[in-house]
């Protein structure tokens, strides 16, 4: 094991501060999974949200770009690509009678900057052909190397150009320069997209361990216990971030900087990070390294962004001593409060005053877009029921009164290892909890905790012998049947 456990004093961090970060993300409700601290080669704090376990693998999302990136950078360094190769040379097979101008013109270096001639690619609405081939099929928007625009799945066609050049995923490829050596999981995997190549821009799936082993890595500019595994100066080329990115997505914290697909954020740090808040941010003055995993809904993520990335920021890099601190009490309440943590519920209260009336009561629901035909609450104690029929069927979720209830979601047929290919009686992973926001108001919230990660918002309102189905289903190519409003007959 390359990290070696401390205490926070031991290394000029106040245990208190790094519970005061824990209790500052937990007051706002954000679902974190793990959160781990280290300074150095010491680490000082790691934390699980139970049921998430240190060994789970977890779906890192655009975190996936920056090792992408790295592999890339690394070919370059081993001449096997060069910044100003033209990506039309590499993939001739793929490309239309006629080649846009603008595409003729992209670089590899536009494409690590994110300065590409696209600025959307709608890859979930055709899921069926190779998704490199469609990405040469689009029509251009301007011309490349010019303004930023995060274009995700030119992040794939550069994972994909590592396989074709390798015949390796850019995973297996990095494992053999390096990931191996640094103790990275063996069940770490990647994801795959029709068409064969890796899911490059999304779909990494390793531990939080294996994210701070790769973040330090980076951090020691490719060395690791005396041997240079990565290529030096094509780890500081990639996260040096030279370019600008013009505030993206309207977060102070991402618009300082975007290059060979990782972050430039506050005080100089370099960083990754993905869609539901999957983080890992290395600040160089202090050597801090924070990696955390989460299931935010991308609706609320800006909030958590902010919150984790600010709490990391004013309670630890800035707190933080160039000498030991005297050890105290407060590492033993951190020890306590991390003993504790425990995946986040609804927020309510336990009953209502018509919990009665509706407990057991069958609804049948008018035609509606998620096609549920009737659906029935069913509650005992500190435990229930929430019962429906759809298109495939009858189903139960489980859940508890602001308690999680570990179980299988009842839909079936979701995508496995195939991105986007559902895949027959398949099922993710789910923790559901309940409460009554308002007397009328009844919510559950159904957390995917899988491959893949997403949440399910099931509100039910009561007026006047009626009840009103809302349903929120947000994951990034699931749960879209689970979107909508229905009102009972």
């Amino acid at each position: 094991m390359y990290f070696k456990k401390a205490t926070p004093e031991s290394v000029g961090i106040n245990s208190c501060e790094i519970t005061k970060m824990i209790n500052a993300i937990n007051k706002h409700n954000i679902p974190l999974h793990s959160l781990l601290i280290a300074r150095g080669d010491k680490l000082i704090s790691e934390n699980y949200w139970a049921p998430i376990k240190a060994q789970d693998n977890h779906r890192m999302y655009s975190q996936t770009k920056s090792y992408v990136g790295m592999a890339v950078s690394q070919l370059i360094a081993e001449g096997k690509l060069g910044l100003d190769d033209k990506i039309i040379d590499h993939f001739p097979e793929y490309l239309p009678e006629e080649v846009h101008p603008y595409l003729a013109a992209q670089t590899i270096e536009h494409m690590l900057n994110m300065h590409t001639c696209f600025t959307d690619c709608p890859w979930f609405e055709n899921h069926d052909g190779d998704r490199v081939k469609y990405y040469f099929s689009m029509k251009p928007v301007h011309y490349p190397g010019t303004v930023y625009y995060y274009d995700s799945t030119g992040s794939f066609v550069l994972g994909a150009l590592v396989q074709k050049i390798t015949g390796k995923t850019f995973l297996d490829y990095l494992k053999d320069k390096a990931l191996t050596k640094i103790g990275f999981s063996e069940n770490s995997k990647v994801l795959t997209c029709p068409g064969g190549f890796a899911w490059g821009d999304s779909a990494l799936l390793c531990t939080p361990m294996d994210m701070l082993l790769f973040a330090r890595l980076l951090a020691n500019k490719g060395e690791w216990n005396g041997e240079q595994l990565l290529d030096r100066n094509a780890v500081e080329q990639t996260i040096a971030v030279p370019c600008s990115c013009g505030g993206a997505g309207g977060y102070i914290f991402s618009g300082l900087g975007y290059g060979r697909q990782v972050w430039r954020t506050y005080e100089d740090s370099f960083s990754f990070f993905g869609m539901h808040c999957q983080f890992m941010i290395h600040n160089p003055k202090t050597d801090i390294t924070m990696v955390c995993t989460a299931g935010c809904q991308r609706g609320s993520s800006g909030l958590a962004k902010e919150v984790i990335y600010g709490s990391f920021f004013d309670f630890i890099v800035d707190k933080a001593k160039d000498t030991a601190l005297p050890e105290s009490e407060a590492y033993d309440e951190l020890l306590a409060l991390s003993s504790s943590l425990k995946l986040t519920t609804v927020c309510g209260n336990d009953t209502s005053i018509i919990a009665d009336q509706i407990n057991g009561k069958t609804f049948k629901m008018e035609e509606n877009p998620m096609g549920v035909k009737e659906f029935t609450i069913k509650l005992d104690g500190k435990y229930g029921e929430f019962c429906y029929v759809n298109a495939q069927g009858n189903k139960t979720i489980k859940f508890g009164i602001k308690e999680n209830v570990l179980q299988q979601f009842p839909e079936i047929g979701y995508s496995k290892d195939l991105g986007g290919v559902r895949t027959q009686d398949h099922t993710y992973l789910c923790a559901a909890s309940a409460c009554w926001t308002q007397d009328n108001k009844f919510k559950l919230l159904t957390q995917i905790i899988d491959e893949y990660i997403g949440t399910l918002d099931v509100i039910v309102g009561f007026n006047d012998g009626k009840a009103v189905l809302q349903m929120i289903g947000d994951a990034e190519d699931f749960l879209k049947e689970y979107n909508g409003y229905a009102t009972s007959k």
